[in-house]
């Protein structure tokens, strides 16, 4: 079984103030579905992207190990997320 953990800051516009975290975990063996599905529990990929922003994906790399470990972001997971975030239409 597969999960899927992504965590969204909105930023306040006055003074740049955090609010809360929100979290959303999905198991599942369908990568593509669990990615997609952790996007809609946050509200869609475009509620997280706004269209035109800029976006950064940093996955957790640079060990020597295979992706069953976690100790590296699963590729699938990344690719999994670029499609996700395209749908929003970042630059």
């Amino acid at each position: 079984m597969k999960s899927v953990i992504a965590e969204t800051n909105a930023v306040m516009a006055k003074g740049n103030v955090m609010s809360k975290s929100t979290v959303a975990l999905v198991k599942g063996e369908d990568i593509q579905a669990n990615v997609t599905k952790v996007f809609d529990l946050l509200g869609g990929v475009e509620n997280v992207i706004r269209p035109g922003t800029t976006v950064m994906i940093k996955p957790n790399a640079g060990h020597a190990e295979p992706p069953e470990t976690s100790v590296c972001t699963n590729p699938e997971v990344v690719r999994a997320v670029i499609r996700e975030v395209r749908k929003a239409n970042p630059i």
